[in-house]
Formats: structure tokens, sequence, C-alpha cells
């Protein structure tokens, strides 16, 4: 499996058309490409989405995605302790466990 779709110089044809509307032939080679492949490559990008869900993660791999999404999720002060309900974190949702 290759590690990119695009090379660096279709990158920089793309960003330059974006950024300021420039044409070139190469640029319209691409985005025909673009055209015809797009479905095939939204079903890979898919694909590898559906295999890492499922893929087996070590133990150390989830105890950092653990703690790197709560983090990004610190817990809600609003409710009491005595009160406070236990929400799934993410991971534990993915992969069911902490």
């Amino acid at each position: 499996m290759r590690a990119y779709i695009l090379t660096e110089t279709e990158r920089q044809l793309l960003k330059r058309y974006l950024e300021t509307g420039t044409k070139t032939s190469s640029l319209l080679v691409l985005l025909h490409r673009i055209r015809k492949n797009l479905s095939t490559l939204k079903e890979d990008i898919d694909l590898l989405t559906g295999a890492l869900v499922h893929a087996p993660v070590k133990e150390k791999e989830k105890r950092r995605r653990a703690r790197e999404q709560e983090k990004k999720e610190p817990p809600k002060e609003e409710e009491s302790k005595g009160e406070q309900r236990k929400e799934l974190t993410w991971h534990e949702l993915i992969y069911g466990t902490k």
C-alpha cells in the first residue's frame, strides 16, 4: 500500500488552483482523474477506516489514546460528585475497554 494519494507536484497544483484559481493543462488532467476515480478513492478510505476500527491495538496504545481523549473532553463540573453519571470515553465506545 502506498502512503499517499497525491504526489507533491499534484498537491502544489491543487493548492495553487484553490488559492489563485490558476488553471494549467496539468491541473485539468488531474481534475479529470479526480472526477474519474473519486468514488473508488472514497470506497478505499471507508475500507481503511473500517479496518482500523476493528484492528487489534496494543494495551499501551489503548491507554495512550484514552488519555488523549480525556484531555480533549474534560469532565463536566455542573453535576455534583454524588450524582455524576459515568460517561463513556471515545475509546470505550470504540474498543469497549478503558
